[in-house]
């Protein structure tokens, strides 16, 4: 089994590409809770979000930390990357809120490492190859296009 992962480029081609991703990776936390002040709350939105939310874990949880390390990651993200519901469901907006804290979180552990993230590799768990840090931020990147197309998408009201 090979990483989603692993279908993005191992490195920047440049300092510029970079800072480009790191630019593109800090402000969709803001774009989503303008999108979910735009549009209100909607189950389609709660659903993409707390999706987001999950994904936004296991960086934290699983994939930073094995790359910072060396350890392997695994092919695929865990079975379950939807938020854990005690009863209650949040809103969109709270979501939104969930996940703009953890990016921030994770943000912090990529950006003030400077250039030297580059060098982060773990191999792939039951798998062939590696995954990069570059890779992980590329995937980090087109799944927050797709959060936010789905809750443009999910037009509010319901």
């Amino acid at each position: 089994m090979t990483s989603p992962l692993q279908q993005f480029p191992e490195r920047p081609p440049s300092e510029v590409e970079w800072e480009d991703l790191l630019v593109r990776l800090e402000i969709v936390p803001r774009a989503l809770r303008l999108a979910v002040e735009d549009l209100g709350d909607s189950q389609k939105a709660r659903e993409a979000l707390a999706h987001a939310v999950g994904s936004e874990h296991w960086v934290h949880q699983v994939l930073l930390p094995a790359l910072r390390g060396g350890a392997p990651v695994p092919g695929s993200p865990s079975a379950s990357l939807d938020m854990e519901r005690n009863g209650n469901e949040p809103d969109a907006a709270a979501l939104a809120a969930v996940f703009a804290s953890l990016r921030d979180r994770n943000f912090a552990q990529i950006q003030r490492r400077g250039l030297g993230v580059w060098e982060w590799r773990s191999r792939v768990e039951g798998g062939s190859g590696s995954v990069t840090a570059y890779q992980l931020m590329q995937w980090m990147a087109r799944t927050d296009g797709e959060t936010l197309a789905a809750v443009r998408a999910s037009g509010g009201g319901g």
